[in-house]
């Protein structure tokens, strides 16, 4: 009887440890994964936002003289000026791949032109840009100046020189698991004021 106790209590006992080292397995993949998944769009959100913040203004326009540190811009790519000599950095996604990518396009225009395109991270589902310009057209730290475009996603070729600040928001699915990081950057170097 008591042998039979004991064994019972040792299947009782030994199946709650199965459980518990079970689920705290389950428990660590799960959360593995989802810091993978954040570990991707901050990537991709800091490969950005470092690369806008710093744009260069470029002489667009001859007379009068306009300067501007966006080349192009849309819902779901940017191009940013990266020198005064039209060197430029382009950030978009490759939805040809599946699943998608977000790809940078960087293009020197010194000497023989080059391009190279590098991939940043493979399970990019969207990529969304918001653009905003500063009210008459000068720098101001007041956060009530900045207003989006007519069209928030995709500015004109006359918003392109004011364009202050953009809104980037990245969803990104590694492994089944989902993250999505929203961030504001004000660029440093526009609208010129030089």
């Amino acid at each position: 009887m008591e042998t039979l106790i004991a064994s019972l209590l040792s299947v009782v006992v030994g199946g709650t440890l199965v459980v518990l080292v079970q689920s705290t397995l389950i428990s660590r993949t799960a959360i593995a994964g989802e810091n993978t998944a954040y570990a991707g769009a901050r990537k991709c959100m800091d490969a950005i936002l470092d690369n806008v913040r710093s744009a260069q203004p470029y002489q667009i326009q001859a007379s009068p003289a306009v300067y501007s540190a966006i080349k192009a811009a849309s819902a779901s790519s940017i191009t940013c000026y990266t020198s005064n000599t039209g060197d430029t950095v382009k950030f978009w996604l490759d939805t040809t791949t599946s699943p998608a990518t977000l790809k940078q396009t960087r293009t020197t225009s010194a000497g023989s032109a080059t391009t190279t395109t590098t991939p940043i991270l493979t399970g990019v589902q969207s990529l969304q840009f918001t653009y905003y310009t500063v009210s008459g057209g000068a720098y101001t730290s007041a956060a009530s100046s900045w207003t989006k475009t007519a069209n928030p996603n995709a500015p004109t070729d006359g918003e392109r020189p004011y364009i202050g600040a953009v809104g980037v928001t990245i969803t990104v699915t590694i492994n089944g698991f989902t993250r999505q990081l929203s961030s504001f950057v004000r660029m440093r170097n526009s609208p010129y004021s030089g």
